[in-house]
């Protein structure tokens, strides 16, 4: 049967990703608010998320969305061999901060959410794509530049072009459903 974890963007609604099928698998939509209380830093929100995959049931396949795709590189890079699938949505893997913090919608409060995203100041990205080890879908507008170079570093990794537009479409969820079956 399986398990689909998907982590969404910070400041993202779960709503939208309840209507994802992802036919015989379990669905797991992740809810950071309560992960941040305690305003944790980026290490221990990937040690929580790595505690549901490891009590989920296997093959998990993990979806990441925007900041949910940094947090499921971290999780795959670490979990070599429990990791099924990595699906990682407009990924945001150069992620910087200031322009998240900008960028974000009030639904959080800010003092955990800038702790959290400050804690990734000076984090380097490059030596986990050399050891995620399982298959990865690079969902993104065919102009992402961000995602084409990400799809080229990851070893087992295809791009699958959607025209994004704010929030979730119809046509990447489709996208997503497509690479799930």
């Amino acid at each position: 049967m399986g398990t689909v974890i998907i982590l969404p963007e910070l400041g993202q609604a779960t709503a939208a990703w309840q209507d994802l099928v992802v036919g015989h698998r379990q669905k797991q939509v992740v809810d950071y608010e309560p992960l941040l209380e305690g305003a944790p830093e980026f290490e221990e929100l990937s040690a929580q998320i790595t505690a549901l995959v490891r009590a989920a049931e296997q093959p998990v396949t993990l979806v990441g969305n925007g900041f949910g795709a940094l947090v499921g590189l971290r999780v795959a890079a670490s979990q070599s061999g429990r990791i099924d699938r990595l699906l990682l949505v407009a990924p945001n893997y150069h992620l910087t901060a200031d322009l998240t913090v900008r960028a974000l919608p009030s639904l959080f409060t800010p003092k955990p959410v800038k702790q959290l995203l400050r804690s990734l100041n000076g984090t380097t990205l490059a030596k986990w794509l050399t050891t995620v080890q399982c298959r990865v879908s690079v969902i993104a507008s065919d102009r992402d530049r961000v995602a084409r170079d990400l799809d080229l570093r990851l070893v087992d990794s295809h791009f699958v072009p959607v025209s994004l537009r704010k929030g979730l479409s119809e046509e990447t969820l489709a996208a997503i459903e497509d690479e799930l079956a």
